[in-house]
């Protein structure tokens, strides 16, 4: 039997394309009040090499986590791009951007400066230095923009501090009442804005709870 060898080349062997993704989401920080402080976090792919942080306001900044410091509270486009090293070898930039209003609280004066943070996590909304539970209840739920809010506490509370914000991150609402004891209640009447869902923080200085309202009148 006649038998017969041969080597043979394999060339189309190409890498797996490197096609890598960068997002970050953004909130407000609660604890920050009445500063205007917003942290943003990132979720960057793996291999990482750097990033640029664009502001929105003709500056940026080169690195992973920086921080920035606005003239003034606003509506900035902000992006990232980060640099990856593909396992092929070289690099490759992948981008994300979002507008972001980036407001001003109640009592903040409207000249304010404001700050963005790029941080690895989000800091905790509650205060760890008294641990106060709060039980909050908006009803009706959804509803036609008159609600009622229940509050109460295991703590004597001396002021509830309420914001609602639409999905943009615009304040639509804004109030600081004076407490007593452990409980209180109020009316709330946003009936002349429109239909959608918002979110609504109460602050006690303890505390921090949010909860989702729906509009749909």
């Amino acid at each position: 039997n006649d038998s017969a060898s041969a080597i043979i080349a394999i060339t189309n062997t190409a890498a797996a394309p490197c096609n890598p993704s960068v997002y970050f989401a953004m909130a407000k920080d609660s604890l920050a009040l009445p500063a205007i402080v917003w942290n943003a976090l990132p979720t960057y792919p793996a291999g990482t090499v750097t990033a640029n942080w664009i502001w929105g306001d003709g500056s940026n900044t080169i690195g992973l986590y920086p921080t920035h410091t606005y003239s003034a509270a606003g509506y900035y486009s902000v992006c990232v791009n980060a640099t990856v090293a593909c396992a092929g070898g070289g690099t490759n930039t992948t981008s994300y951007c979002y507008g972001y209003n980036i407001y001003r609280s109640a009592n903040a004066e409207s000249n304010a400066m404001a700050q963005l943070n790029v941080v690895h996590n989000f800091p905790t909304a509650i205060k760890n230095i008294n641990k106060e539970n709060v039980a909050l209840s908006v009803y009706p739920n959804p509803n036609n923009g008159e609600f009622n809010l229940e509050m109460s506490s295991d703590m004597s509370v001396k002021f509830l501090e309420v914001s609602i914000v639409n999905l943009m991150g615009q304040v639509v609402y804004a109030s600081k009442d004076e407490t007593t004891g452990n409980t209180f209640s109020k009316k709330i009447n946003l009936s002349n804005i429109a239909n959608g869902t918002y979110f609504m923080k109460t602050n006690t200085g303890n505390s921090v709870t949010t909860k989702k309202l729906v509009i749909n009148k």
